[in-house]
């Protein structure tokens, strides 16, 4: 009984949403919102003294735990900087000729970490059912 209070404490804590457009994960233990992932600079076709200092990338809805990214859909690419994204037809058309979402720079708690919770889970399940 003790150990499922124990679950139930975590998951409980755990349950306080961050958000990931603040570009840092915080305090909090699960993840939502839309992030930008860099894949590397703006193609040449595209490239001009007002794109000056933009970053190729994909804007991705997300959903993490832990820091690390379980989910991510409705991926697009962007040229952004910093806090600002464009959308601008030309801009994503020359990143997605050059680009895959492949390319996106990850950490590898970020790219793998899923995997590593998804495997403490069973785990866990495993064991409190053994215990049964």
């Amino acid at each position: 009984m003790r150990s499922w209070i124990g679950v139930w404490l975590c998951a409980a804590l755990a349950w306080m949403p961050a958000d990931a457009s603040a570009g840092r994960p915080g305090f909090a233990l699960i993840q939502t919102g839309e992030e930008i992932f860099e894949v590397g600079a703006l193609p040449e076709v595209v490239s001009s003294p007002e794109t000056e200092g933009w970053r190729a990338g994909y804007k991705c809805s997300v959903f993490g735990l832990f820091w690390a990214y379980v989910h991510r859909w409705d991926c697009m690419p962007v040229a952004f900087r910093g806090d600002e994204y464009s959308e601008e037809p030309t801009i994503v058309a020359a990143i997605d000729d050059q680009y895959t979402m492949a390319d996106v720079q990850l950490s590898p708690w970020g790219r793998y970490g899923r995997y590593v919770l998804g495997i403490g889970l069973v785990a866990v399940v495993l064991a409190q059912l053994r215990r049964g």
